[in-house]
Formats: C-alpha cells, sequence, structure tokens
C-alpha cells in the first residue's frame, strides 16, 4: 500500500495512524455529568451548580492528589444526617471554595493526612462544623465554621479535632456555634499549630462555650482572639501560648498540665479570672490581664497560680474587681510582675520558698503584698499608695525581706501578726504611711509577735528605714530608724 513512498513519509504517516488510533480508546472523564448528591469524586474537579438537599452524604472524595473546587457553590442537606464533604484514608486532596449546610458534620476527615483544606464554609449543621479523627499533617486556613449545632442535645462545634497531630490551623473563623459544648476550637492532639485564628459568641449547654478547648502536648498558639464564655482552656504540657488575645465573659486561660510557655496574652474585661494556672514549671512572660470584673459581685483575681516551680516575669494584673495575683504553692518565682489600682490586694501569696523580686502594687484598696507561708524571700519590690498594708505577714515564718519599699500606704507600711515568726527584714523603707481622706493611722513598721527578737519581738530587724509615719516609725519602737 506505501511501496514507493520515501521512508521517512512513511515513518510520519504510521505514527499518525497509531496515534489516531490510540485516541479513540481515551478512557472518559469520570463524570461525563455534574455531580450529585453521594457522588464520589476521583478527579479534580470544580462545581458548576449547588448540590443537594441530599439524603445521605454529599460529596465522597474518592482518590488521593486531587482537587475539589467548589467555586462558591452550596452542598446541603434537610435532614441532618451524615457528611457534606468526606474524605476517609485520603492524602494530598485539596478541598477548597466550597459551602455545607445542614449535615451532620460539614467535613468530616478520618485516617486522612497531607490534605488542604482552604476558604471553605460549614454552616448550620447538626454537631460539626469541621471534624477530623486520626489525620495528621493537614492544613485548614481561612475557613468558616458558623451556628452549627444550633440546640443544647447536638454538640456544637466549629472545628472538631480527635487525636489528630501536627495540623496546621489558620486565619478561620468560628462564631455562634451552639449545642451541649458549643466550642469553637476542640482539639486533641499534640504538635498542632493555630494561628490567627478567630472564635467568639460561642456557648454550651454544659456551663461552658470554650472558644479554644485543646488537650495535649507541644501545641502552639499564636495571636488567636477568642469573645465568648471561655478563652483558652488547655490540659496537657509543653504548649507555647504567644499573643494571644481573651475578651470574654467568663475566663480568659484556664490551663492545666506542666511546663508550658504563656507569653504576651491578654485577658481584658473578664467577669472572672484573667488567668487561671494550674499545675507545676510553667512559664508566664509579659501577660496582661487587666479589668476582671468578677461574676454575680465574686471578686476574682486577674492571675490565679496553683502549683509549684513557676516563673513569672513582667506580668501585669491591674483595675480588677479581686485580687491582682493569687497564687497558691511553693518554689515560683516572680519577678518585675505588677499588680496596680485592684479592688483587693496586689499580691495575695499562700506560698512557701518562693523568691519574689521587683515587684510592684501600688493604689489598690486592699494591701499591697499579703503573704501567708515560710522560707520565702523578698527583693525590691514596692508597694506604695495602697488602702491596707504595703506588706502584710500572716501565719508566715523564716520569710526574708530585703530592700523592698512601703511608702504612703493608708495602714502600715510592714505589717507581722502576732504569729508571723523568725522572719528577717533587712535594709527596708517604710515611709509616709498612715493618712488617707478618712483619718490617719499607720506606722512604718507594726509587729504583734512577741519573742527573742529585736525590740522584744519574734523577729530580727536591721537597718530598715522609717520616717514621717502618722504614728511613729514602728511599733514596738526600735525596729528602724530615724523616726521613734
Amino acid at each position: 500500500m506505501y511501496r514507493g513512498l520515501p521512508t521517512a513519509r512513511y515513518a510520519i504517516l504510521l505514527l499518525l495512524t497509531i496515534l489516531g488510533s490510540t485516541l479513540v480508546f481515551l478512557p472518559a472523564p469520570a463524570f461525563a455529568a455534574a455531580p450529585k448528591c453521594g457522588s464520589t469524586i476521583t478527579v479534580s474537579t470544580t462545581l458548576k451548580a449547588n448540590i443537594g438537599p441530599c439524603p445521605g452524604n454529599g460529596l465522597v472524595i474518592g482518590h488521593n492528589g486531587i482537587t475539589l473546587n467548589c467555586a462558591g457553590h452550596t452542598i446541603s442537606s434537610t435532614s441532618g444526617v451524615r457528611v457534606g464533604i468526606y474524605l476517609t484514608g485520603r492524602s494530598k486532596v485539596t478541598v477548597e471554595n466550597c459551602i455545607v449546610t445542614g449535615f451532620a458534620s460539614g467535613f468530616l476527615l478520618t485516617g486522612s493526612s497531607n490534605n488542604k483544606l482552604v476558604r471553605n464554609t460549614a454552616d448550620n449543621n447538626i454537631n460539626y462544623g469541621f471534624h477530623f479523627t486520626d489525620s495528621f499533617n493537614n492544613k485548614l486556613t481561612n475557613n468558616f465554621a458558623n451556628g452549627n449545632g444550633y440546640a443544647d442535645a447536638n454538640w456544637g462545634i466549629g472545628f472538631y479535632l480527635t487525636n489528630s497531630s501536627y495540623n496546621r490551623i489558620t486565619n478561620n473563623t468560628a462564631t455562634d456555634n451552639i449545642g451541649y459544648y458549643g466550642d469553637g476550637f476542640d482539639i486533641s492532639g499534640s504538635h498542632n499549630t493555630l494561628g490567627e485564628n478567630t472564635a467568639y459568641n460561642n456557648g454550651g449547654e454544659s456551663g461552658w462555650g470554650i472558644d479554644y478547648n485543646i488537650s495535649g502536648y507541644y501545641n502552639t498558639f499564636t495571636k488567636n482572639t477568642a469573645g465568648s464564655l471561655v478563652g483558652f482552656m488547655l490540659s496537657g504540657s509543653n504548649n507555647t501560648l504567644t499573643s494571644n488575645y481573651a475578651n470574654v465573659l467568663y475566663q480568659g486561660f484556664m490551663l492545666s498540665g506542666s511546663s508550658n510557655i504563656l507569653t504576651s496574652n491578654t485577658a481584658n474585661n473578664c467577669e472572672d479570672l484573667g488567668f487561671r494556672i494550674s499545675g507545676s514549671f510553667n512559664t508566664l512572660t509579659g501577660n496582661t490581664a487587666d479589668y476582671s470584673s468578677g461574676v454575680d459581685g465574686a471578686q476574682e483575681p486577674g492571675i490565679t497560680l496553683l502549683g509549684s516551680f513557676n516563673t513569672l516575669i513582667g506580668n501585669t494584673a491591674d483595675y480588677g474587681q479581686g485580687m491582682g495575683f493569687n497564687v497558691v504553692g511553693s518554689s515560683n518565682t516572680f519577678t518585675s510582675n505588677t499588680a496596680n489600682s485592684n479592688y483587693e490586694d496586689g499580691f495575695y501569696l499562700g506560698v512557701s520558698s518562693s523568691i519574689l523580686t521587683k515587684n510592684t502594687a501600688d493604689y489598690n484598696n486592699g494591701g499591697g503584698f499579703s503573704l501567708f507561708g515560710s522560707s520565702n524571700i523578698l527583693i525590691s519590690n514596692t508597694a506604695s499608695g495602697n488602702d491596707g498594708d504595703g506588706f502584710y505577714l500572716y501565719s508566715s515564718s523564716s520569710n526574708t525581706l530585703t530592700y523592698n519599699s512601703a511608702n504612703s500606704n493608708i495602714n502600715d507600711g510592714f505589717n507581722l501578726d502576732s504569729s508571723s515568726i523568725s522572719n528577717t527584714l533587712t535594709s527596708n523603707t517604710g515611709n509616709n504611711n498612715g493618712c488617707s481622706w478618712y483619718g490617719c493611722s499607720g506606722y512604718g513598721y507594726s509587729d504583734l509577735s512577741s519573742g527573742p527578737g529585736t525590740a522584744g519581738t519574734a523577729n530580727t530587724y536591721s537597718l530598715d528605714e522609717c520616717s514621717l509615719n502618722v504614728l511613729g516609725g514602728s511599733s514596738p519602737t526600735g525596729l528602724c530608724t530615724p523616726q521613734p
């Protein structure tokens, strides 16, 4: 048939013939028609229209490495069952620009890793907006979970990750999720990263309504915002929280566990505690708890710390209706913290074997520092302008106070009750104490104990200064100079 054709022309003609026969047998696309309720997606797909209402699942991702782009279209259900978009055992899948509403769960990933969910919305689903189980290394970015739950009998969680680790969750929003729990982000797992997410107006029949409810280890939180009942509740250790913000109705930050690091976080206008930390070896640096108002008239502290071997550096608790700092435990370290203008004491310390250095408690309606404990060291702390005592020791023994200043307080500068013994005060200053708008009373140093110490007390004083106090330098006389 091809006799006489040059060899090159024959080769080209033969190649074209083979290609033409091959093209005839190419497989058809996975969807000859548009996807519909219950479809399994096996190739990258862009929706051209809404899907639903669906009686069961919306769409199922049936292949790795593909993209589902809903292009802003909605997948809906009116039955409140099953899942809007479902991935099981999938990896390297991208789901983007989808709106899912009315299912039991909007998005469900089980045993799925290395996937991306971007710019999706899960609204008004019965239990969960986004639900991950046993899923790792996924990225959630710019997603919205709004109005999920909407009934007390349902869970009502915006982003719910169980036994899921190494996920990166950034710039997502969870609002108005109402149910038994009513949580914005509820995550169990380790090494998850949450950054610049927003959660507010979430609420639960369980009495909580937590914006970020996290259990696990080595999770990292940066620049997240909370505005519901409880801002951040973490149980676990070695978590890191940096520059997060809670302006909530109840408690800002609640942590139980050890070796957590909190830096530059803010809890403002909480009706209960700004920070409540229980555990050991936690480090709090540069955090702020201001304007804590108390619930139903209760006067709650700005920062409460329960535990041992914790370190607090440069934290602030001002303008609260209760105490600035309420601390119970041993071997804690406090450096350069500030508690000013609180309704009660600046620092209320039931501690032992702790070190307080360069802390400030000014203009509190209670006292500056109230100490209940033993073997503590207080160096270069300042208490000025408080309505109570500058430093008050109650049933406290074997403490060392050096270079502390208590000036212009309404009561005594330093007040030791009758059961405070074996304390050592050296080179402290108590000046100008004892006057307010309603009267004048107060010493630089008042000691009610009896014993073999200085001036017949049970404590030792040396090189302590006092001047211009209303009732005199000290009671008994001889604890300080120059004022008698």
